[in-house]
């Protein structure tokens, strides 16, 4: 037997297997219950309910015994879910869809204020843009570089952020209309975990499992 050609074999076998196992985990889930989620009010920069606080330390201790890289957007509520979390990163490409002039207001109020915007927004969801604000398409622009560093990445990630820019991130690995991004259901409270599996750089699969908090 030829050991040096063996020892070749194994190591052959042992590069492609790299190549077709090569996956990376994220997670993503949105803040806490806030006090605008509460009062109905888009956008804004409130903080956490007791509620919220309280998915903070589950969400913790859901993770206390793994390593993972902890990211949120530059606002309070996203900051104060990762509260408990030793080391966090936060950049602004995860903040919330900025609703311009309908910021901080409830839907109610802005088909009252605004109800040429109010209808507009329901014709097109994805590419409307809020007067002042941003459009889904904008927010996929900004995060698009985002998701490429973490798809690049070999270490599993937890990406704590919004409604809007987690059903843009969700698109990234289910692939969908662009249309029906915007009524993607991302309830509050619930972990949604990629498992993506990589060659060359390239997705393959995904397989998505999704985690209930009893709250």
């Amino acid at each position: 037997m030829n050991w040096n050609n063996l020892w070749g074999y194994i190591h052959l076998i042992l590069y492609f297997s790299n190549i077709m196992t090569n996956k990376v985990i994220i997670y993503l889930t949105r803040h806490g219950e806030s006090e605008y989620n509460v009062l109905k009010k888009i956008g804004g920069n409130s903080n956490l309910t007791d509620k919220g606080l309280h998915y903070s330390k589950v969400l913790y201790e859901y993770f206390q015994n793994d390593k993972i890289d902890v990211y949120t957007s530059n606002l309070n509520r996203t900051i104060q879910t990762s509260k408990y979390f030793h080391e966090t990163r936060a950049y602004p490409e995860l903040n919330e869809i900025n609703s311009g002039i309908c910021d901080s207001k409830t839907y109610d109020e802005i088909k009252s204020l605004y109800p040429e915007e109010y209808e507009k927004r329901k014709i097109n969801k994805y590419c409307y843009r809020y007067p002042k604000g941003e459009s889904y398409e904008d927010i996929k622009n900004r995060v698009t570089p985002f998701m490429e560093e973490m798809l690049g990445s070999s270490e599993n990630r937890l990406i704590i952020c919004h409604q809007a820019v987690l059903r843009v991130l969700y698109s990234f690995f289910i692939k969908i209309p662009e249309q029906e991004i915007p009524h993607l259901e991302i309830p509050l409270h619930t972990l949604f975990k990629f498992t993506i599996f990589k060659q060359d750089d390239e997705i393959k699969k995904v397989e998505l499992y999704k985690h209930y908090f009893s709250m």
